[in-house]
């Protein structure tokens, strides 16, 4: 069963990220670096780490990107009693796609069955993360700006317009909430175009995020919190796609998004006369002398 990475592999990188590494030294050198005469073993498992994924695409007109954040002591905790809920129905890993649409091990599983399932989930990602992120890129909106100012030169693709605004909001709830813990950031590697987001956050934020596998049926070294991110990213599609102009009321909604949207979090779209703002304000975007 996959776990996650050990605090014994990890190392300090690029802008205070932290990235795979063997040297089990490195994480008290990372503490007494930062907290001088006040650091303390134990302060080392208050390290963050928010894991994304992402859902929708350019057969739905829109691109989720959506992750939770936690320390790596609650992302310990969370994985324990993940497992623990995997074994005890029998999964090797989950997909809210294959949940959500009766697929794969969920086939044969009764709306009861599924619907107790999903509350455990839903209360065991309450209990140990800290908040939730999710941003809305929509396509259309997108390459409408991007025929008057070079949007796309600069944000790449849609995904990674979403990845990064994402990340942003993740800082400035760190940089509030958390201020001086390091904090890593790690997305679903099974997206197509991740490099791309990649490229830009080195670009506008300066460090590299990592990319992993959610199980190992996907790849070596998978990280289980990814899964979670997995469930966010598709429910908010799924919200996006059923209450576009977010008017519907909660109790409305399914069980699965009523839990999710208990746990603290912020969800942004962005409109057109948001892009634009942003093309506006952008050092490096232009106008383009003629609409492409």
């Amino acid at each position: 069963m996959p776990t996650c990475p050990k605090l014994e592999d990890v190392e300090i990188g690029a802008m205070g990220n932290l990235s795979s590494a063997t040297n089990p030294f490195v994480l008290e050198h990372i503490g007494r670096s930062l907290w001088m005469r006040d650091y303390t073993p134990r302060g080392l498992f208050a390290l963050l780490t928010c894991y994304f994924d992402d859902a929708g695409g350019a057969d739905h007109g829109y691109t989720v990107v959506a992750g939770w954040i936690a320390s790596v002591d609650q992302w310990a905790a969370f994985t324990e009693d993940w497992e623990d809920l995997l074994s005890e129905y029998g999964l090797e890993s989950f997909t809210m796609k294959e949940c959500a649409q009766w697929q794969g091990p969920f086939k044969c599983w009764c709306e009861d069955q599924r619907r107790a399932f999903i509350l455990r989930a839903c209360q065991i990602l309450k209990t140990h993360v800290q908040y939730g992120f999710a941003s809305i890129v929509q396509h259309a909106e997108y390459r409408k700006v991007n025929k008057t100012y070079t949007l796309k030169e600069h944000t790449k693709s849609e995904y990674a317009l979403a990845g990064i605004a994402t990340v942003r909001a993740v800082h400035d709830w760190a940089a509030k909430n958390h201020p001086r813990v390091p904090m890593e950031c790690i997305f679903h590697q099974g997206t197509k175009g991740h490099g791309l987001l990649s490229d830009l956050i080195m670009e506008e934020l300066r460090f590299m995020p990592i990319f992993r596998s959610a199980s190992e049926q996907e790849g070596p070294r998978p990280v289980i919190p990814l899964q979670v991110a997995d469930f966010l990213a598709y429910e908010v599609r799924k919200i996006r796609k059923d209450d576009p102009d977010e008017t519907r009321p909660i109790e409305k909604h399914r069980m699965s998004v009523r839990m999710l949207i208990s746990v603290d979090n912020e969800w942004r779209q962005f409109t057109e006369q948001d892009l634009v703002t942003m093309c506006e304000k952008h050092p490096r975007i232009e106008k383009r002398l003629c609409e492409v």
